[in-house]
C-alpha cells in the first residue's frame, strides 16, 4: 500500500501533500487524477483552492526582466 494512504476504523485515509492532514480517500475531499496510483490527487480540495485562489489573486510569481536596448 501507498506511504500516504493509511487504514483507520473509518476506511482508508489519504494524506495531503501540501498541509499534512489525512483526510477519507474518496471524490468527496480529493479530485480525481488518473495519473496517480491511487486515482485521487495529491492534494486535498480544500488545499487545491486555495492554491488556485493564491495563483490568481496575489500569489508573488517570478517574472522575467528584460532591459530594453537604448
Amino acid at each position: 500500500m501507498h506511504s500516504n494512504i493509511m487504514t483507520t476504523d473509518l476506511g482508508e485515509e489519504k494524506r495531503c501533500a501540501r498541509c499534512g492532514e489525512y483526510w477519507p480517500a474518496d471524490e468527496e475531499f480529493f479530485a480525481v487524477c488518473k495519473n496517480n496510483k491511487s486515482g485521487l490527487h495529491s492534494y486535498c480540495r480544500a488545499c487545491c483552492t486555495e492554491r488556485k485562489f493564491e495563483l490568481r489573486h496575489g500569489a508573488e510569481r517570478k517574472t522575467k526582466t528584460y532591459a530594453r536596448k537604448a
